[in-house]
């Protein structure tokens, strides 16, 4: 029981009795993954997301997206509609554990708005970026 697929099958359930500590865990796992949306699938126009399956799609194709991309993505798509501050999508980018460049956020927002579209990412001057409308 002590090899690697027994124990990722295990983490599939919990086993009784469980510790409410061991619980939460797993239930915050879920909710960061899902970022407390129970819907992951959103819709912008021409552009869908599905987070849960990581796909994203454009007028019904699918769009190809590196993981630096997936990071910037999923951090807008944490907040839809609002202003989300550069520097809060920069920490997005670190997580990666390389160091970035001054300007990499502006080079994965226009990646991105290659990928999905002019209008899938707008710029709100000296505040941020916004998803949605």
């Amino acid at each position: 029981m002590d090899q690697i697929a027994w124990r990722i099958e295990g983490l599939n359930y919990i086993v009784k009795p469980f510790d409410l500590d061991e619980l939460t865990a797993r239930m915050a796992s879920v909710l960061r993954r899902y970022g407390g949306n129970p819907n992951p699938l959103l819709r912008f126009g021409e552009f869908e997301v599905d987070i849960a399956c990581r796909i994203a799609r454009v007028g019904g194709q699918s769009a190809e997206l590196t993981g630096r991309e997936w990071a910037v993505l999923e951090r807008l798509l944490q907040h839809p509609n609002a202003i989300v501050a550069k520097t809060e999508i920069e920490d997005s980018l670190y997580e990666f554990g390389a160091e970035i460049e001054s300007n990499a956020v502006e080079v994965y927002v226009s990646r991105l708005r290659k990928k999905l579209g002019r209008e899938a990412i707008r710029t709100v001057r000296g505040a941020g970026y916004r998803i949605g409308t």
